[in-house]
């Protein structure tokens, strides 16, 4: 039984932007194969790669390998879920690495979603769209936050100034008697 992922929910409006860390090409080219008619598809061999793939794309999602040369991918996670700049992009780790302790740490780490291999593509497909809207949804109640606290900052401001002024006829007021 063959079942389809609709994502038309999410790129119709957004054509949103993944990065896949791994320091295999094989595996950097067989997921941004199965990922490049969904998605912007950016990929990193080393999270060195990552993090100055970081400063030049604005990225929505993360697929990180764990066991890479240099950096591994529990230390890229860190960094980024500590720099307030990465913190908010969803960080999923995709490895071979499928013992407790791995598991644990990486969501210890602020990883969204620990998926091992062996992977199941729609399986993968289905996480990233559910971690995308997932970001969308956060994205959005931030806008709208922010935009409430700023109108309330102008409300406040308003408010004292309508004191201000209200003082300030006061005071005119009982210099004239």
């Amino acid at each position: 039984m063959s079942h389809s992922i609709d994502i038309a929910s999410t790129t119709s409006k957004h054509q949103f932007k993944v990065l896949v860390v791994d320091d295999t090409q094989v595996n950097l080219d067989l997921i941004s194969s199965a990922l490049k008619d969904l998605y912007e598809v950016h990929t990193a061999i080393s999270g060195e790669f990552a993090l100055k793939c970081l400063l030049s794309h604005e990225i929505d999602l993360i697929l990180l390998d764990i066991m890479m040369p240099g950096m591994t991918g529990f230390e890229l996670c860190k960094i980024l879920k500590n720099d307030v700049r990465y913190s908010d992009i969803p960080i999923l780790f995709l490895t071979a690495k499928n013992d407790e302790s791995s598991i644990s740490k990486g969501f210890s780490l602020g990883a969204n979603d620990y998926i091992t291999k062996p992977f199941r593509y729609t399986e993968v497909i289905a996480r990233i769209k559910i971690h995308l809207d997932l970001k969308l949804a956060h994205d959005h109640l931030k806008q709208n936050l922010e935009a409430l606290i700023s109108q309330q900052k102008i409300e406040k401001l308003e408010q004292a100034n309508e004191r201000l002024l209200n003082e300030r006829k006061l005071m005119q007021s009982q210099k004239m008697e």
